[in-house]
């Protein structure tokens, strides 16, 4: 590849595999419709209280993978995270649900890693793109309804498929019909300091809630106790296109219902809708290039769900640009 400028779509795992194997040859901005960096590998947080309120942890089982974890887990950005995990259901007792490989978060939030690897990166935050534009003999414009950004010589999205087609389509056709995905809602609540649950982390059987997890208990964190919960993918897909805030209640009464938290301590509740969750059928490739256009995608769903098929997926990508 020689010294081309890159516009990457997508601030998650995946941008930031891609900026850490493409920065040596390449001048690359960034941009992402939310307003930080991290993808699903997010957080929030207030003057209080953290929640990591995307993926919940990784693991790393493939040696690239845990070859480029290495250097990060030594400076505490990524921490081997080994909670008191335990499964709850409202017709059997609790039980200890034991982990046997590492898992790990980044610290000191979910976001860290991605915002350590991109921090000196043009980006471009709060920034949706609607589509590409071909500008004659000077590369590719990305476009926001009200804005040009460009030209640049190659356009890669990180975005979930669907976006990736849409931001695509006037000017590609990629194969993404195929991959479809399960939504999610998480329940952010703040917590009380006199509230304390038995557990760090539960795997949940209920109609409504699969998980929840005490966000201030992992490695690097400073916060008050700070409770994230995530519905089921039955649930949200019922819900879907219900505004987050209305589902609170809802949310917040089945968590207390599981968890035996008083239902007061949870009305600073809120809520966030994540429409691609988890990747129910994935493209089947690590990624897609369109090398006469100099267009490409990749993400987690080009072959699952996780932080590690982001990696993966991204990293595969960027050996096939190093060839052309």
């Amino acid at each position: 590849m020689d010294h081309h400028d890159i516009a990457i779509i997508g601030t998650g795992i995946a941008a930031a595999t891609l900026v850490h194997r493409l920065r040596a040859q390449a001048n690359i901005t960034l941009f992402d419709k939310a307003r930080g960096m991290g993808g699903r590998m997010a957080s929030r947080y207030t003057d209080t209280h953290q929640f990591d309120h995307g993926a919940q942890f990784f693991t790393a089982r493939t040696p690239s993978f845990q070859a480029f974890l290495a250097p990060w887990i030594a400076t505490g950005d990524v921490a081997p995270w080994t909670p008191n995990i335990t499964t709850l259901s409202q017709d059997q007792r609790p039980f200890k649900r034991p982990w046997f490989e590492p898992h790990y978060v980044a610290a000191p939030r979910m976001n860290g890693l991605c915002k350590a690897l991109m921090a000196d990166i043009p980006f471009h935050a709060g920034t949706e793109i609607a589509k590409v534009e071909r500008r004659d003999g000077a590369g590719w414009l990305v476009t926001t309804d009200e804005q040009r950004f460009g030209p640049f010589d190659w356009i890669i999205s990180t975005a979930p498929a669907p976006q990736a087609a849409r931001i695509f389509a006037s000017a590609a056709n990629p194969p993404f019909e195929r991959v479809t995905f399960e939504p999610c809602f998480a329940l952010m609540a703040p917590l009380p300091d006199d509230v304390m649950l038995p557990f760090d982390a539960a795997v949940v059987r209920d109609d409504v809630i699969s998980w929840v997890a005490m966000s201030d208990r992992r490695p690097g964190r400073d916060c008050s106790p700070s409770l994230v919960a995530h519905a089921t993918a039955a649930w949200a897909q019922a819900h879907l296109e219900e505004e987050p805030k209305t589902l609170v209640p809802a949310l917040a009464h089945a968590v207390a219902g599981v968890t035996g938290i008083d239902g007061e301590a949870l009305t600073g509740a809120s809520a966030h809708r994540w429409r691609f969750s988890r990747t129910r059928a994935p493209l089947a490739q690590p990624c897609w290039v369109d090398e006469g256009q100099r267009l490409a995608a990749c993400g987690d769903w080009c072959l699952g769900s996780t932080v590690e098929d982001a990696y993966t997926s991204a990293n595969e990508l960027a050996k096939a640009l190093q060839r052309t």
